[in-house]
């Protein structure tokens, strides 16, 4: 899981002949709080920086220009150009202060804006019926299967990021008055909340850690699991059954990524991780609870972020076009016609 893309490895190859500007890199990275954000910064930079690199090109408020352009013209979401826009301006404000470009260059490539993203995306969620199906998708009679359950319950029932979810730890699962939670959930920002959860996703919680557990006591494997400080999900070896067992080293992102991969395409769905969070937000706020509670649980600084999660105020039950009257059911002109 932790290898790199060839798409990396070449990148990296070819940066070997920019150090002057590789060398801002560690420095901008320093500065943001954020996992994700410092992976999202340095993939954006590199690949302005390999733009630059073939079309032989120095850091100009132009060339900045021309790969935004280029961004979009092959159909690049507006909101990843607009990250990759914030991304190099962050990182061209860093070059200016170890004094690789001037201040004059730094101002003018500041200028240089990300298109705008009008109105909101309605996004992927599911239905309940599609949810009850992907729950179930892993086999239950597996190691890796209560594996993969424990995770799709994270992320659906407690709305984390893929991130969030990889980097649990043992000592975050517990109980407050009567209530299963997970506590000290660190997200972006550096926001911390807690999670409650409801009692069929706690179950599956405990569950895979005892399998777990039981799984090293009979391989005689010293091991101090479930303790506080260990990783909650742990990778599984085996590809059989009463073969599989956990090893002593934490999930990635990318690790969580493909256990949601796995169970949509056991269900035919075309799904992210990220869709459990909006399918979270969608169906918690239809079946009664209240925003401000939502926002809380999803971790967002603003409610409006977390309306734009619930389909932007999109009431797919009373939509207004629900008012209309139905032509075809209205009586025809006289005479006819096609």
């Amino acid at each position: 899981m932790g290898t790199k893309r060839p798409a990396d490895s070449m990148m990296a190859l070819r940066l070997a002949v920019a150090p002057d500007f590789r060398q801002v890199l560690p420095q901008m990275l320093a500065g943001l709080r954020s996992e994700h954000s410092r992976r999202s910064y340095e993939r954006a930079v590199k690949g302005f920086l390999v733009w630059l690199q073939d079309h032989q090109e120095p850091v100009t408020p132009t060339s900045f220009a021309r790969y935004r352009d280029h961004l979009t013209a092959i159909k690049l979401a507006p909101a990843s150009v607009a990250l990759i826009v914030h991304a190099i301006r962050s990182f061209a404000r860093t070059a200016a202060e170890i004094g690789l470009i001037g201040q004059p260059t730094y101002q003018a490539l500041r200028l240089v804006r990300a298109p705008r993203l009008l109105g909101t995306r309605a996004g992927r969620w599911l239905l309940t019926a599609e949810v009850t199906r992907l729950m179930l998708a892993p086999p239950g009679g597996s190691l890796r299967g209560l594996l993969d359950r424990a995770i799709l319950a994270c992320l659906f029932a407690g709305a984390l990021r893929r991130g969030e979810c990889a980097a649990l730890t043992c000592g975050q699962l517990t109980v407050r008055e009567g209530r299963p939670l997970l506590v000290d959930i660190r997200g972006k920002g550096g926001r911390v909340r807690s999670v409650p959860l409801p009692p069929w996703a706690d179950l599956r919680l405990r569950t895979w850690l005892q399998a777990a557990a039981r799984c090293f006591h009979l391989r005689r494997v010293e091991s101090e699991f479930p303790a506080a400080a260990a990783p909650l999900f742990l990778r599984v070896l085996g590809s059989q059954g009463r073969y599989q067992h956990p090893v002593w080293l934490p999930l990635s992102s990318e690790a969580v990524y493909q256990v949601v991969r796995r169970a949509a395409d056991r269900c035919g769905f075309v799904l992210a991780p990220h869709d459990l969070r909006r399918t979270f937000a969608k169906l918690a706020l239809k079946g009664g609870a209240g925003l401000d509670q939502v926002a809380v649980v999803m971790g967002h600084a603003s409610v409006a972020t977390t309306e734009r999660y619930a389909g932007g105020g999109l009431d797919l039950d009373r939509s207004p076009c629900d008012t209309l009257r139905n032509p075809d059911l209205e009586p025809g002109p006289p005479g006819g016609g096609s």
